[in-house]
């Protein structure tokens, strides 16, 4: 079965002119199946425009008869390596006038296409997408795309914006697909912290390449924050943290729409909570606690939001997790429009506990993207608190 099929009379009549498909995510039937169609089939088409689009054949990524084409309108496209990933002598990969090309670089230089210049192949694991398209880090589909702003206006103004409402970029390159990654909004210090594109505030820092919050003195309150706002409408994040002599109060992972300045109060407000009169607004924190102040026990984590107290209501950490230990952590945090779900590991012991939240984060910060970063606090008692590595994406 054809995913995109644009079809036109035959050669003998004036073949179709016009049409375009832009940034769509496009699967064959029957993916990687040999009798799976194609994932685009144009058939008598002048001057078809093909950009921007992620193509995952079945039995071909792209079949084209009749009619003409140019360099301009079929580029800038992000292709699945058929022949690579299946080795199947009948797989078309693509396919123009009954000509088969196995390798993008021969389908680009093929008699009277014209077609993909500048576009790539890549297996369908190297792709980096996730089940419903959407490109994760390291996907070569981030910023592949032209932009397309200039024709973003009446019937095509949908195309400024992605499939989950987030904006496209009025100036440099598109991410290709249905999704637009936030490209290099995207985060990684996987391999430790520096100090581009962060922010630090209060008792927060860089200590080597970790993000040090609280340095174990008292009354501090921190926050680090990625400079640049990411997308906060789905998402999935992972850091390391480390609470060293861990005796108060704790820290939190925080997103909100205040600005890089934003900073909470100390004690067990953990740099997040009960500032002036609040603490950071339109914000969304869960939080790694390590002091009893308000019934919340001292081995805790819970979901606040508007810099709300993040003392009580409090989910206790089970599973043998427990945050006075010194051990190093990993935390895994997804959401998905609805429910952020949180597991947070116990690297020394394998411990490990799970627990999630109803919550509407663009509404409650009150757009689509965000800062993100994590706060810490400190009282009477102390901790070291670091965040060691932290990468956050679609």
């Amino acid at each position: 079965m054809n995913a995109l099929w644009f079809s036109g009379n035959s050669t003998s009549n004036p073949p179709a002119t016009g049409n375009a498909a832009y940034n769509n995510y496009v699967q064959g039937g029957g993916l990687h199946a040999s009798n799976g169609g194609a994932a685009i089939l144009v058939n008598y088409q002048n001057n078809f425009t093909s950009l921007n689009n992620i193509a995952i054949g079945g039995q071909s990524d792209v079949g084209i008869n009749g009619g003409t084409r140019s360099s301009s309108g079929i580029d800038y496209n992000l292709y699945d390596d058929l022949y690579t990933d299946t080795n199947h002598s009948d797989t078309d990969v693509w396919n123009i006038d009954g000509r088969t090309y196995f390798a993008l670089s021969s389908w680009q230089s093929a008699s009277g296409c014209n077609c993909d210049p500048h576009s790539l192949a890549a297996t369908l694991a190297n792709m980096k997408l996730s089940s419903t398209g959407v490109p994760q880090t390291g996907s070569p589909a981030i910023g592949l795309g032209v932009n397309l702003t200039n024709i973003a206006t009446g019937s095509l103004a949908p195309l400024a914006k992605d499939k989950n409402g987030v904006s496209r970029p009025a100036t440099g390159a598109w991410t290709v697909g249905a999704y637009q990654s936030q490209g290099t909004t995207s985060i990684d210090f996987g391999n430790g912290f520096t100090s581009t594109g962060m922010a630090f505030n209060g008792s927060a820092a860089l200590s080597g390449t970790h993000l040090r919050l609280t340095s174990g003195l008292q009354s501090q309150a921190g926050s680090g924050w990625f400079t640049t706002p990411v997308n906060v409408q789905s998402f999935t994040t992972d850091f390391s943290l480390q609470l060293t002599k861990p005796n108060a109060d704790g820290m939190t992972f925080a997103i909100q729409n205040t600005g890089t300045a934003a900073l909470g109060a100390s004690g067990g407000s953990l740099g997040y909570g009960s500032g002036s009169p609040l603490g950071i607004p339109k914000s969304v924190a869960v939080k790694f606690d390590l002091f009893q102040n308000s019934g919340e026990g001292n081995n805790s984590t819970g979901l606040y939001i508007s810099g709300a107290s993040p003392t009580a209501p409090a989910v206790t950490l089970g599973g043998g997790v427990n945050l006075h230990s010194g051990d190093l952590f990993q935390v895994h945090i997804t959401y998905d429009g609805t429910t952020l779900a949180m597991t947070i590991t116990d690297t020394v012991t394998n411990a490990t506990f799970t627990t999630s939240w109803a919550i509407d984060i663009p509404g409650t910060v009150g757009a689509s993207t965000a800062y993100v970063g994590f706060t810490g606090g400190t009282g009477g008692q102390t901790a070291t608190q670091e965040v060691i590595t932290w990468t956050y994406g679609p």
